[in-house]
């Protein structure tokens, strides 16, 4: 279910900043459905949903990424934030 709500948040998203909700839009949204459900199952994404009366209102989606260390920085894992809506 969490995968339906995120790929609509991603379409508002991008609608919201303008962009057409047109054939490339169905093409992305068809690739990202399967992606997220893996990534998700991977551990290589994460996110919130923000729930008021029982409907989801807002999410945030975080996909996490691996690093080489780095002089001043030996964390090896960064979160890049994906999903805002």
């Amino acid at each position: 279910a969490d995968v339906a709500v995120i790929a609509h948040h991603r379409r508002g998203m991008f609608s919201d900043m303008g962009r057409p909700d047109d054939a490339s839009m169905a093409e992305m949204l068809q690739a990202f459905r399967p992606w997220v459900r893996s990534a998700i199952a991977r551990g290589v994404y994460g996110g919130l949903l923000a729930e008021h009366e029982g409907e989801v209102v807002a999410g945030l989606g975080l996909m996490f990424q691996d690093y080489a260390p780095r002089i001043g920085d030996v964390g090896c894992a960064k979160g890049y934030i994906l999903n805002v809506y």
